[in-house]
């Protein structure tokens, strides 16, 4: 568990947002089809649908971590 904790940290720090986020998505949909829980096709659409939302908001919070050089 200790290895993937790291993992994702090492995503957060140094991958846009949007990278993170989608991935986390990804993962958890993932899981959600392998229980059967999920519709692999309604898994399909929440991500896109997700990515798409990201898109926008994502780029600005990406460019807000972002300082000027000196």
């Amino acid at each position: 568990m200790k290895i993937l904790r790291n993992f994702f940290e090492n995503i957060i720090a140094k991958e846009p947002v949007r990278v993170a986020v989608v991935a986390l998505l990804g993962i958890l949909l993932g899981g959600r089809v392998a229980a059967g829980k999920l519709d692999a096709d309604m898994s399909e659409a929440m991500l896109t649908i997700a990515t798409v939302l990201l898109g926008v908001g994502a780029g600005e919070l990406t460019r807000a971590r972002v300082t000027p050089a000196s």
